[in-house]
C-alpha cells in the first residue's frame, strides 16, 4: 500500500481527535433538571423526616411532663420525709438530755460531770442559743450574667460577675468570729466546728445543706460584736470595688435572735500539744 493511500485510511480510522474519545468514555452526569429533581426530593424526605420527629416529640411531650411532675412530686414527698424524720430525732435528743440531766443531778460528782458536759456542748454549738447580735445579709448581684454556666464562678470572676462564694461566706464568718460572736448560723444552719461551707456546682452548701441568695448570716455575741463587725476590714474588702462588681453586703444589730443547735458530728477526742501552740 502506498504512503497516500495508508495516509487516508488513518484519516478515516480516527476522524475523531483523541479529546472526544475521551470525553465520550467518561461517565455522563445527569441533566441538570434531573438533578433539580433528586435535590428537591431529597429535601422532601429530609422535610417529612424531621416533621416525623416533631410530632414524635410533641406527641411524648405530655408523657415526659408527667413523668418530670410526677419526680418533682416523689422529691417534695421525700424532702419532707427528711423534716419530719429531722424533727424527730431533735425531739428524741432533747428527750435523752433531759433523762440525762435529771441522772446527773442527782449526785456532786454528777453535777460537776454536767456543768462541764454544758461547757462543752456550749462550745460545740449542740445547744439552742439566744441573744443579741448582727445579721450579714450577702445577696447575689447580676446573677443573669452567666446563666448558663455550668459551676459558680471562683476568685476574681465570681467577684466580677457579682455573685457570692463559699469563700465570701466564709470570710464573713471568720469576721464573725473574730469580732466576739459566741454562736454563728448561715441560712437557719447552725456553725460547729466540723461544719462545711463549700460549694457544689452553682450552689452552696452550708453542712450539706443547699442554700440561695440573700445568704443571711446570723451572730450572737456581746454589745461591742456591731462596732467589731464594722471595722472590720475583710468585710470591707468583700464589699469594696466598683457597683455590680461585689455581692450585696448589709449589716444590722438585732436585738433578739435565736440559733438552733448545731448537727451533731462523730464524735472524737483531743489533748493540747506539749509545750503549747506549735
Amino acid at each position: 500500500m502506498s504512503a497516500p493511500v495508508a495516509l487516508l485510511d488513518a484519516i478515516v480510522r480516527d476522524a475523531l481527535d483523541p479529546s472526544y474519545a475521551e470525553a465520550a468514555a467518561r461517565p455522563r452526569r445527569p441533566p441538570k433538571r434531573r438533578r433539580t429533581a433528586a435535590g428537591i426530593a431529597l429535601l422532601a424526605a429530609v422535610g417529612a423526616l424531621s416533621g416525623l420527629a416533631v410530632f414524635a416529640q410533641h406527641k411524648s411531650a405530655p408523657e415526659v411532663g408527667a413523668a418530670r411532675t410526677a419526680l418533682a412530686g416523689d422529691a417534695d414527698e421525700r424532702s419532707r420525709e427528711v423534716k419530719q424524720l429531722e424533727q424527730n430525732l431533735a425531739a428524741d435528743e432533747r428527750q435523752v438530755a433531759a433523762l440525762q440531766q435529771q441522772s446527773l443531778q442527782s449526785t456532786a460528782a454528777g453535777r460537776a460531770l454536767a456543768r462541764q458536759e454544758a461547757a462543752l456542748s456550749a462550745a460545740l454549738g449542740r445547744t439552742a442559743t439566744t441573744g443579741s447580735g448582727v445579721t450579714v445579709t450577702v445577696t447575689d448581684v447580676l446573677t443573669s450574667a452567666a446563666p448558663d454556666a455550668g459551676s459558680r464562678p471562683q476568685g476574681q470572676l465570681a467577684q466580677r460577675t457579682g455573685r457570692a462564694t463559699d469563700r465570701d461566706l466564709q470570710t464573713v464568718v471568720n469576721a464573725l468570729w473574730a469580732g466576739g460572736a459566741r454562736a454563728v448560723g448561715i441560712g437557719g444552719v447552725r456553725l460547729g466546728p466540723q461544719t462545711a461551707i463549700r460549694t457544689a456546682g452553682q450552689t452552696i452548701l452550708v453542712d450539706f445543706r443547699p442554700l440561695t441568695s440573700p445568704y443571711v448570716v446570723t451572730a450572737i455575741g456581746g454589745a461591742g460584736l456591731e462596732a467589731a463587725v464594722d471595722r472590720s476590714s475583710s468585710l470591707a474588702s468583700l464589699s469594696g470595688g466598683p457597683a455590680g462588681s461585689h455581692p450585696d453586703v448589709l449589716i444590722r444589730a438585732e436585738s433578739i435572735l435565736v440559733l438552733p443547735a448545731a448537727s451533731a458530728g462523730p464524735a472524737g477526742s483531743a489533748r493540747p500539744l506539749a509545750g503549747g501552740h506549735s
